[in-house]
């Protein structure tokens, strides 16, 4: 595990966003307000919010899934230039783009399916939630209140 140090950093909590399907409407706002908040665009290549897509057939809507910002994160402790740091504000678990080389070993290392990381091919490096700093513009957003934030301590 090169670069990760103590024990108390890899349980160290972290705030959560939640999702509560039965309020949802699938409107993709939470979906397409990340991109424009972090980027200043509206791209589903750069959301950093991962949209599971519903079923024509059995008339489904689709739904957000988000980092579950895990106590003990796979992508933390498969990245091999420890480009995956813990805020210690939020306790989320970030990507320093400076540091990512974009060798996809945390996409890879997720054991969510499909992945709570997203890839940033126009700069070649991987992006997560990384929580809007305490302040989730996806939460604030949501037309129906189906998204909830938990800061880190509250969960």
């Amino acid at each position: 595990m090169k670069g990760k140090s103590s024990v108390d950093e890899r349980v160290q909590k972290s705030g959560v966003i939640k999702f509560d399907p039965d309020y949802c409407i699938g409107c993709q706002a939470c979906f397409l307000v990340c991109p424009l908040c972090h980027k200043g665009v509206i791209s589903c290549d750069l959301s950093r919010v991962i949209w599971i897509s519903g079923s024509f057939e059995s008339l489904t809507k689709g739904k957000p899934a988000f980092c579950d910002q895990c106590d003990y994160p796979e992508c933390y402790y498969s990245c091999p230039v420890g480009a995956i740091y813990i805020d210690k504000a939020t306790g989320a678990r970030c990507i320093d783009p400076e540091t990512c080389t974009g060798c996809k070993e945390c996409i890879e290392a997720c054991p969510f399916d499909p992945p709570r990381i997203n890839f940033d091919s126009e700069r070649e490096i991987a992006i997560k939630c990384d929580l809007c700093g305490g302040d989730p513009k996806c939460v604030k957003i949501c037309p129906n209140n189906a998204l909830s934030y938990i800061p880190k301590g509250e969960r």
